[in-house]
C-alpha cells in the first residue's frame, strides 16, 4: 500500500509540475518583458507551440509601439502582389505576417525572380537596356533613343542609370534618367527634368559637361523624330583653370531632325517632311529683365530675307502689346478666345513639369492680331463687331510704326512685328529677319502656317 500510495504521489507531483511548467510558459509567452529575461536553455526547452506564441506576442507588441520611421518593417506587398512576387526589403526581413506558418527561405527565394537559384537577391533586369543611343545608316538615315530599361522598371516609371570611372587624376560619370536636372547657366540652359543622358567630365583644373535629349517626338517607340520629325536639345560646357582665373565656354541649340533624309541630324538643323508653308511671320521684342522696367530693347529696323535675297516690299505690321496680358484676350466670343490657353505639348507618363508650356515659348495672339488689322482696315466689319472688343483692344494694343526714332519697350512692354506672306508667290525654301537692335533684349518668333 505505501508503495502504491508513493507512486501515486510522485504522478500527481509530476503531472503538477508539468502543468505549472506549461502555465509558466503560457504566461510567459504572453509578457515581452519577461520573454527578454529567458535564457539559451530555456529557449531551447520551449516547444514548438510555445516558441510561436511567444514570437506572436513580440509580433503584436511591435505593432503596438509609437515611433517616428518603420525602417522598412510594414513594406508588406503580398496582399497586393502575392508571395511569389513579393520582394523583401534589404534592411529587415519579417516572415511573421505569414502568420508562421512552415516556409523554407531558400527554396521560397528560388520561385521568386528577384533571387537566383542559391537563394542570393540579384537585380530584376527587362530584355534590354538603354543609356543612349545614335544611330547611322549607310543610306544616310539615323535615328536617336534615349534611357529606358531601368531596373525593376513597371510600366512608363523612369529610373536613373549611372556609370562612373575615376581615379586619383580624373573622374567622370555618363547619367541618363527620364528627370535629369541639367543647368548650365541662366541664359543658355536650365531644365529640372530632362530626358536624357549626361556625360561629366572633371579633374584638377578642368570640368567638362555633355547632355543630349530628344525633346520632341511621336509615337508609341518613340521614334517619331524618324518618321514624322522632331526636335534634339544638344550642348555642352567646358572649364579650365589658370590659376586664379578661370575660363569657361558653353554651347546649348534645339534643332528640327528628320531621321529617314539624308542629311536629316546636321546640328544646323532641317525641316520635316510635312512642314507647311509659312503664311504670317512674327518677330517679337522684349525686355530680358522686366523687373526693373528699363533699360529694354531698342529696335532700329527689321528687314525680311526670303530665299536669301532681302524684300524690303514686304513690310511688317507693327503691334506694342503687353506681356502681362498674354493670357488676356479682347476676343468676346469665347470658343475663338480660347486658343490662348493651348494643350500641353507633354504626353502622358512624361513628368509633370511641362518646359514646352506657353509660360516658356509664348504664343503669338495671332486671333486678336488679325481682328484688330480687320477692325483698322475695315474688314470683316459684321464678324468683329460681334466677336471682338474694341474698347478692350484700344486698352490692350497699340498699332504703330517706324519712323524718325527707334521703338523701344520696357517692363512688361513687347514689340511684335507681323509680316504677310501672302503676296509672294514664289516657292518658299528659307525665311529670315533680320534687326538692328540695342539694349537689354530677347527675340522670340512664331509663325501661321497654311
Amino acid at each position: 500500500m505505501k508503495r502504491a500510495f508513493s507512486i501515486k504521489r510522485i504522478i500527481v507531483l509530476f503531472i503538477l509540475v508539468s502543468g505549472l511548467i506549461s502555465f509558466g510558459h503560457n504566461l510567459l509567452a504572453d509578457n515581452i518583458y519577461e520573454l527578454r529575461k529567458l535564457t539559451e536553455d530555456e529557449w531551447l526547452s520551449m516547444s514548438t507551440e510555445d516558441r510561436l506564441r511567444a514570437l506572436s506576442t513580440t509580433t503584436r507588441h511591435a505593432e503596438d509601439q509609437a515611433f517616428l520611421g518603420d525602417f522598412g518593417r510594414h513594406y508588406d506587398l503580398y496582399k497586393k502582389w502575392g508571395y511569389e512576387y513579393y520582394e523583401m526589403d534589404d534592411r529587415y526581413e519579417n516572415y511573421s505576417f505569414r502568420n508562421f506558418e512552415p516556409y523554407n527561405i531558400i527554396e521560397e527565394r528560388r520561385k521568386r525572380w528577384t533571387y537566383n537559384e542559391f537563394g542570393d537577391r540579384i537585380t530584376k533586369m527587362v530584355e534590354s537596356f538603354r543609356v543612349w543611343s545614335d544611330r547611322f545608316y549607310q543610306d544616310g538615315q539615323w535615328r536617336a533613343l534615349g534611357p529606358s530599361g531601368y531596373i525593376n522598371q513597371f510600366g512608363t516609371t523612369d529610373g536613373v542609370w549611372v556609370a562612373r570611372e575615376s581615379t586619383s587624376d580624373w573622374s567622370v560619370s555618363v547619367i541618363g534618367a527620364g528627370a535629369l536636372r541639367t543647368n548650365f547657366t541662366p541664359l543658355t540652359l536650365a531644365i529640372p527634368n530632362m530626358n536624357g543622358i549626361s556625360i561629366d567630365f572633371q579633374s584638377a583644373n578642368t570640368t567638362g559637361k555633355f547632355i543630349s535629349s530628344v525633346l520632341v517626338t511621336s509615337g508609341s517607340n518613340m521614334l517619331g523624330h524618324v518618321n514624322e520629325g522632331g526636335v534634339m536639345l544638344r550642348g555642352g560646357r567646358f572649364r579650365r583653370k589658370f590659376g586664379a582665373l578661370t575660363l569657361g565656354t558653353t554651347y546649348v541649340t534645339t534643332y528640327g531632325v528628320q531621321g529617314n533624309r539624308d542629311k536629316g541630324r546636321e546640328w544646323r538643323g532641317t525641316v520635316n517632311n510635312f512642314t507647311p508653308t509659312p503664311m504670317m511671320v512674327a518677330v517679337r521684342f522684349e525686355d530680358d529683365s522686366p523687373q526693373d522696367g528699363v533699360g529694354g530693347p531698342i529696335v532700329y529696323n527689321i528687314r525680311l530675307r526670303i530665299n536669301g535675297k532681302y524684300r524690303d516690299d514686304v513690310q511688317p505690321q507693327i503691334i506694342m502689346d503687353n506681356l502681362a496680358l498674354d493670357r488676356t484676350s479682347a476676343i468676346t466670343n469665347k470658343i475663338d478666345n480660347a486658343y490662348i490657353e493651348p494643350t500641353s505639348q507633354v504626353v502622358f507618363g512624361f513628368p509633370a513639369f511641362d518646359y514646352f508650356s506657353i509660360g516658356n515659348t509664348p504664343l503669338m495672339k495671332y486671333s486678336d492680331y488679325n481682328y484688330l488689322n480687320d477692325l483698322m482696315k475695315g474688314n470683316n466689319v459684321t464678324n468683329v463687331a460681334a466677336n471682338f472688343s474694341k474698347s478692350l483692344s484700344n486698352s490692350y494694343f497699340n498699332i504703330t510704326e517706324f519712323g524718325s526714332k527707334p521703338l523701344q519697350a520696357d517692363g512688361n512692354e513687347c514689340i511684335v512685328c507681323i509680316f504677310d506672306l501672302a503676296s509672294i508667290t514664289e516657292t518658299l525654301r528659307s525665311v529670315e529677319a533680320v534687326t538692328t537692335v540695342a539694349n537689354d533684349y530677347r527675340i522670340q518668333t512664331a509663325m501661321i502656317y497654311a
